[in-house]
């Protein structure tokens, strides 16, 4: 089912790279002729009961130059695939670490991370479906099982974490050839996304199961994938196709949206401000690992012109907000990665957690992204020094 040669896993991650770019840097440039990247914007708010909110987006959107907008994209997406390439991707295999590891302790210990991540879904289940009831009971629409807004209330504020670790060590057991906790923790996975009507973690966790996967699997993992995308659509009543292709240019109108509120924050904040004593010094001491937006100085923050509705952050703008923890950050993720070459071949991993880190990077924030690909190699370092130990006085014998 999995491509062992990492170079053809490789060159899918760079048109899953590609394909992002274009999806959320080029599309939205080619949605704006013809005003449909407006018009999109302005289709939840009827002309003759929402006359203020149309009047604030037609003047946001009238402000900014989509040329301007496209190009700073680009650069930000150039940034991007030089740290994905340089820092976060192996390309390089490693013989043999210093420390002697046993490849079947690494996927043993694997397998109980998956475990524990498994226990935290299932408490998730419970809590979720006790709150789905009361939601659907309480819900004033027709057909209650599609109220996706109050689903979401759920899970916002809500620690995912083993969400993303749990699907990184689940997509690493499989492919070797460890299945039976692996498939039960997607299918709570896909259980949990599908019942909220949601798509994101799904939708990554198959992406990058479509990465590391031979070619002949490719059309049927590309059709899971068209699910994933298209049956919330179905359900919500989008049966037409411009219904459809509307709801899914969407995406990435909305993010782009944002990021146009925070560049015109910005724009304003970058009149009053002092470069050197605001914008570095400010944020110097701030904690990179653990980071709290509240407790540092944000250029983009929306101070001056609020956001038009609750939309995806637009993460990449966090490299020109915070240039000295975007380096910070780095630097400890080289540090680790040369620290895990001593003890196993972690390529895999750092593949399929660059899949998911790409998605927190673009539609979330640079930071977050960073800080968990830090927190993972944490993890594998934890996972490494076990493994040793247990091979060093031989444990387990397996």
């Amino acid at each position: 089912m999995f491509d062992n040669n990492y170079k053809n896993n490789y060159y899918l991650y760079y048109l899953f790279f590609f394909s992002i770019f274009f999806l959320y840097a080029l599309l939205p440039y080619a949605l704006s002729f013809n005003d449909y990247f407006l018009e999109m914007l302005l289709a939840p708010y009827p002309d003759n009961s929402h006359l203020t909110p149309r009047i604030k987006i037609r003047t946001v959107i009238n402000e900014i130059n989509f040329h301007y907008i496209t190009l700073l994209n680009i650069f930000l997406f150039t940034i991007l695939l030089i740290i994905s390439v340089k820092f976060l991707v192996k390309k390089k295999n490693i013989n043999k670490g210093y420390y002697e590891v046993n490849e079947k302790h690494i996927i043993l210990i694997s397998q109980l991370v998956v475990f524990l991540c498994i226990l935290l879904l299932v408490r998730d289940l419970f809590d979720f479906f006790s709150y789905y009831k009361k939601q659907i009971n309480i819900s004033q629409m027709d057909n209650p099982f599609l109220d996706r807004d109050k689903f979401y209330r759920f899970f916002q504020g809500k620690n995912q974490t083993h969400f993303v670790v749990g699907s990184i060590f689940s997509i690493f057991c499989l492919k070797n050839k460890k299945i039976i906790l692996p498939i039960f923790f997607i299918t709570l996975v896909s259980i949990i996304e599908i019942t909220s009507l949601s798509r994101f973690y799904i939708f990554i966790l198959f992406t990058s199961i479509l990465i590391v996967s031979k070619k002949k699997l490719l059309p049927y993992l590309l059709l899971i994938i068209f699910f994933i995308i298209s049956y919330r659509f179905i359900l919500l009543g989008s049966k037409t196709f411009h219904n459809f292709f509307f709801n899914l240019f969407f995406e990435p109108v909305s993010l782009v949206s944002n990021e146009i509120i925070k560049l015109l924050n910005g724009k304003i904040e970058w009149n009053q401000i002092s470069f050197f004593n605001d914008l570095i010094l400010k944020n110097l001491t701030s904690n990179f690992l653990f980071f709290d937006y509240s407790k540092t100085y944000y250029i983009f923050d929306d101070k001056h012109i609020l956001h038009f509705r609750s939309f995806a952050q637009y993460g990449l703008l966090d490299i020109l907000a915070y240039p000295i923890q975007i380096i910070f950050l780095l630097i400890f993720i080289y540090f680790f990665r040369k620290l895990l070459e001593k003890f196993y071949d972690f390529k895999d991993f750092y593949l399929i957690a660059n899949v998911f880190c790409i998605f927190m990077i673009v539609r979330g924030s640079a930071i977050y992204g960073l800080s968990f690909f830090i927190k993972l190699q944490i993890i594998l370092l934890i996972l490494s020094i076990a493994a040793y130990f247990i091979n060093k006085f031989n444990i387990l014998k397996i």
